[in-house]
């Protein structure tokens, strides 16, 4: 082989090796995504995985989703039932569950929802339509009539008519 042709060999056998070389210098500075991993076959198993740009599309395309898995309740909602019926169970978007109380159902009564049940007086500004006058009768004026922080009418603030009002 004479010089010429050994030049060209080398160069030609280098290009193809730069392009080798270039692709892992790219890939090592490939911008890395999130996604949630649910592998094909065994979709119980999601994880989060930090996977390059260029394996985002695959990965989308049997199922996975981008960003991080969600956990707790977020994953599994059913996780935040408390088996109680007077409560609704809720999981927010932080993953963190929440008891709310059921308002409005008979078997269920919780003062301090401001809403008054059958075996409560009143609850808060709800006062059953009730006055110091339908609950103590026409000797007292209708104002005055609150409720007290266990649901009970209060009736302290009740007073006699005023003796000038007709």
């Amino acid at each position: 082989m004479r010089i010429h042709q050994v030049r060209s060999f080398l160069y030609r056998s280098a290009i193809p090796l730069a392009g080798v070389a270039l692709a892992a210098v790219a890939s090592a500075a490939e911008n890395k995504v999130t996604i949630c991993h649910r592998p094909p076959g065994n979709p119980d198993n999601v994880h989060t995985l930090s996977v390059g740009e260029a394996a985002v599309g695959a990965h989308l395309r049997h199922g996975d989703g981008l960003g991080a898995c969600p956990t707790g309740c977020g994953r599994d909602p059913r996780i935040c039932d408390d088996g109680d019926a007077c409560t609704v169970d809720a999981c927010d978007a932080e993953a963190v569950c929440h008891h709310l109380p059921v308002s409005g159902d008979p078997v269920c009564n919780f003062c301090g929802d401001g809403l008054a049940q059958p075996l409560e007086d009143c609850d808060g500004q709800d006062l059953k339509g009730e006055t110091c006058t339908t609950v103590l009768g026409p000797a007292f004026a209708p104002a005055g009539l609150t409720c007290t922080a266990s649901c009970q009418f209060d009736t302290s603030q009740c007073l006699p008519p005023d003796p000038g009002e007709d």
